[in-house]
């Protein structure tokens, strides 16, 4: 056979955190339920590492698991591209620019989940943003995080916010999952749209 799914996993953490054991118990669970092998890349963060960094050493993750698919035994065309918070930006990104790439692209078969993510830098125009912005993760976080992660770059610069693209069409099937209370709910339920 062609080998088994498997997922990379693009963790969250607002892009300042490190794998944490939660996500590498998640990830074994992923593992052991699924039946697949979960790849957790462990990218450069803040504050040394802004945009685009984070995302580079994604995509180099993304390109290492299709291009070495036989010797890992995993399927090229059943690889999920998960994220979760700032992770979701980073899997988004991934699935934006693979689809301009010629040698790695995100196959017909390879899907996309974005779980509660971190989709826009002008979150603060998002009614859930005012709404929820002393929830779990306050509104002053996401605009300190996505200033940090910006500060070498433009924000227009391609995939590294995936609702500044102005093209998101030939995407492969997303799943997205928007947390009901929460300043990230909108800005995810206005990209499921534009999908």
């Amino acid at each position: 056979g062609k080998g088994t799914p498997a997922m990379l996993y693009c963790h969250g953490g607002g892009f300042f955190l490190p794998i944490q054991p939660m996500m590498m118990q998640l990830a074994a669970r992923y593992t052991l339920e699924l039946k697949m092998k979960v790849f957790l890349p462990e990218y450069r963060f803040l504050p040394e590492h802004p945009a685009p960094v984070p995302l580079w050493d994604c995509q180099d993750a993304w390109c290492f698991l299709e291009i070495h698919a036989r010797s890992l035994r995993i399927d090229p065309d059943r690889i999920l591209l998960y994220g979760e918070s700032a992770g979701g930006t980073l899997a988004a990104g991934i699935a934006l620019w693979a689809r301009e790439q010629k040698k790695c692209s995100a196959r017909a078969g390879s899907d996309v989940m974005l779980v509660y993510p971190a989709l826009d830098n002008r979150c603060g125009r998002y009614p859930s943003a005012r709404t929820y912005s002393e929830a779990a993760w306050p509104l002053k976080n996401n605009l300190a995080m996505w200033r940090e992660y910006l500060k070498a770059v433009s924000a227009d610069e391609e995939f590294l916010v995936p609702m500044r693209t102005a093209d998101v069409g030939g995407l492969p099937k997303t799943y997205i999952e928007p947390q009901e209370m929460d300043i990230l709910h909108d800005e995810a339920a206005t990209y499921a749209r534009r999908l």
